[in-house]
C-alpha cells in the first residue's frame, strides 16, 4: 500500500508541475502577444504624427493647385478609419493580456481595417500626385504600407519576421517623413 501511495503522490506532483509549466507558458505567450499589440500601438502613434505633418499650406505660401475639398474628405475618412483601428488594437491587447491569442474575429477586423486604410491612403497619394506633390504622395504610400505591416504584427501575435518587416517599414516611413519635412521647409 505504501508503494501505491508513493506512486500516486509522484503522479499528482508530476501533473501539478506540468500544469504549472502550462500556466507559465500561457502567461508568457499572453505577455508576448500583448507586447506585439504594444508594438502595433507605437507604430500607430508614429503614423498619426506623420499624418499631422501633412497640412494644407497657408495661402501666403502659394499652395499647389490641389482639390482641397477632396483632401479634407479623404483626411476625414482616414481619421475615422484610424479611430476605429485604435479601438481594435485596444481589443487585441485586452485579449492578449487575458492569456489568449488575438481572436480570429478581431484579427480579421484589424486586417480589413488596414486594407481599407491602405485604399484610402492610396487615393490620398493619387490626389497628391495629381497636384505634383511627390513627397506628400510618397508619404501616403509609406503610411499605407506601414499600416499593413502594423496589422500583420497586431493580428498575428509574436512573429519575428513580421516584427522585423514592421521595423523596416517604419524606417522607410521615417526617412520619407524627413524628406517631406526638408522639402516643406524650403
Amino acid at each position: 500500500m505504501r508503494k501505491k501511495t508513493k506512486k500516486i503522490v509522484w503522479v499528482i506532483t508530476f501533473v501539478l508541475v506540468l500544469a504549472a509549466i502550462a500556466w507559465a507558458v500561457a502567461e508568457l505567450t499572453g505577455q508576448a502577444n500583448a507586447a506585439a499589440a504594444d508594438a502595433g500601438d507605437s507604430s500607430l502613434e508614429m503614423e498619426e504624427i506623420t499624418m499631422e505633418m501633412i497640412k494644407e499650406p497657408k495661402p501666403k505660401n502659394n499652395p499647389p493647385p490641389c482639390d482641397w475639398q477632396k483632401e479634407k474628405g479623404l483626411r476625414k475618412d482616414i481619421e475615422a478609419n484610424n479611430a476605429a483601428y485604435k479601438k481594435m488594437i485596444a481589443k487585441a491587447k485586452s485579449e492578449s493580456l487575458s492569456g489568449e491569442k488575438t481572436s480570429a474575429g478581431t484579427a480579421k477586423a484589424i486586417k480589413a481595417s488596414a486594407a481599407d486604410y491602405k485604399k484610402l491612403q492610396l487615393e490620398y497619394a493619387a490626389m497628391w500626385d495629381a497636384c505634383n506633390c511627390k513627397t506628400r504622395s510618397k508619404l501616403a504610400h509609406e503610411l499605407a504600407e506601414t499600416r499593413i505591416k502594423n496589422a500583420d504584427v497586431v493580428a498575428g501575435g509574436v512573429d519575428e519576421e513580421k516584427i522585423a518587416a514592421l521595423e523596416t517599414q517604419q524606417k522607410k516611413l521615417n526617412d520619407t517623413r524627413h524628406e517631406y519635412a526638408e522639402q516643406a521647409n524650403r
